[in-house]
C-alpha cells in the first residue's frame, strides 16, 4: 500500500463483537493497564518487561516516521474483533523505556475463549527501528491493519544495510496476520518443503507434496549435532488431511511466491533460519532463505503451520513403514 493510498478513518471501537468480553468493558486508558496486567500475564519481573504501561503521547524519535504516518488515524488503544471469531480483541501501544530512552511498542491481545484464553501477540518488522505504528482501518467489510515500521531490505545480510521504512495493510487470514491480497491467482504447489535451523545447517525438514504425501527428516544435515536439540534422528513418512493441504495450497497462493525475494534477514543475532523451496506451475521454482523466519507475514505464517505438523501428525519410520507410528 502506498503513502498515498486512503485510508478509513474509525473510532476505536469498530466490528461488534457477537460474544461479550471483558475487553467490551474498557473505557479509560488506565481500564487497558489494568486489564493487561490482569488479563494478559504480562511478564513483570523482566527488565524490559515491567508492569504493563500505556503509550498515550506515542512517543516517537523518526521524523521520517512521523512524516510517513501523517495520514493515519492512530490511537493508544483500540477494540476490535480482529480474527472474525465473535469476541473483541485488544490493540494497545505499550510504553517501553530502555536504557534511559522511550520508544512503543504495538501489542495485540486476542480473546480466544474460556478454553484457549487470551493470546498476547508483538507486532515487530524484520528490521529493529524506532517506528511501529499500528492503525486500525477496514477492508472488505473487515477489519484489518495498517502497519508501518522498519525492516532490512531484501538481499541483505541484515547488518550492512541500514532498516527502511514499510508500510503493510495486514488482515486476519489462515490464523494469523497476513499481507492483504486482492488477486491471490498464484498456482498451486505440487512441492513445497521448509527447512529449519540455524546458520548453514538445517535442524529438521519437512516437505508437503502434491498427492498429501509428507517427509519428515531430522538429523541427516552436516550439522548433525542438531540431533541433540531434536531428541530423534531419521526420515519418516505420513499422509495430510485435504482440510490442511488445502488450508496450506491457499495460503501458497495468497503470499505471491513470485515477487518473494532470494534471501531476507533480520538485523539482530542468534535468530533461527528459514530454507523454503517450491515447486509451482509450469516448472516455476522458488527458493528463499530466510534469517529470522520474516520474510513476509504471509510466509512467517507458511512456516508455522509446516512446524506444526512436527509435532501433530501421526508420522511413521521410512525404514520401517510397518511399525507403530513415532507419535
Amino acid at each position: 500500500m502506498s503513502r498515498s493510498a486512503a485510508v478509513t478513518a474509525l473510532t476505536s471501537r469498530i466490528v461488534v463483537a457477537r460474544i461479550p468480553n471483558s475487553i467490551d468493558s474498557l473505557r479509560t486508558n488506565a481500564d487497558v493497564e489494568q486489564w493487561v496486567r490482569k488479563h494478559a500475564v504480562w511478564r513483570k519481573h523482566s527488565y524490559f518487561y515491567p508492569a504493563f504501561q500505556l503509550d498515550t503521547a506515542l512517543i516517537n524519535y523518526s521524523a521520517d516516521c512521523q512524516q510517513y504516518c501523517a495520514a493515519l488515524p492512530v490511537k493508544s488503544w483500540s477494540v476490535v474483533d480482529l480474527d472474525g471469531n465473535g469476541r473483541s480483541d485488544l490493540i494497545a501501544f505499550r510504553l517501553r523505556k530502555s536504557f534511559g530512552r522511550f520508544s512503543h511498542e504495538p501489542y495485540i491481545f486476542y480473546d480466544y475463549g474460556a478454553n484457549d484464553g487470551i493470546r498476547t501477540e508483538y507486532l515487530q518488522g524484520r528490521g529493529a527501528g524506532p517506528c511501529e505504528i499500528v492503525s486500525v482501518t477496514q477492508l472488505d467489510g473487515r477489519p484489518a491493519l495498517i502497519f508501518v515500521h522498519h525492516v532490512t531490505p531484501p538481499q541483505s545480510d541484515g547488518f550492512s544495510s541500514p532498516p527502511v521504512l514499510q508500510m503493510d495493510t495486514l488482515v486476519h487470514r489462515f490464523g494469523d496476520l497476513v499481507e492483504y491480497n486482492t488477486s491471490p491467482a498464484a498456482p498451486r504447489f505440487s512441492r513445497l518443503e521448509v527447512s529449519f535451523g540455524f546458520d548453514c545447517c538445517a535442524s529438521f525438514t519437512v516437505t508437503v507434496h502434491a498427492d498429501r504425501k509428507l517427509e519428515y527428516q531430522v538429523g541427516y544435515t552436516s550439522g548433525s549435532e542438531y540431533y541433540l536439540f531434536n531428541g530423534e534422528r531419521g526420515k519418516f513418512q505420513s499422509e495430510l488431511d485435504s482440510a490442511q493441504f488445502e488450508q496450506l495450497q491457499q495460503l501458497f497462493q495468497y503470499i505471491k511466491p513470485d515477487k518473494l525475494a532470494k534471501s531476507y534477514a533480520v538485523n539482530w543475532t542468534d535468530a533461527g533460519t528459514a530454507w523454503l523451496t517450491a515447486e509451482y506451475g509450469n516448472g516455476k521454482i522458488v527458493r528463499v532463505k530466510d534469517y529470522g523466519e520474516r520474510a513476509t507475514w504471509g510466509i512467517s505464517r507458511l512456516y508455522e503451520l509446516i512446524a506444526y505438523l512436527r509435532t501433530h501428525q501421526r508420522w511413521y519410520s521410512v525404514e520401517h513403514p510397518y511399525d507403530v507410528p513415532v507419535r
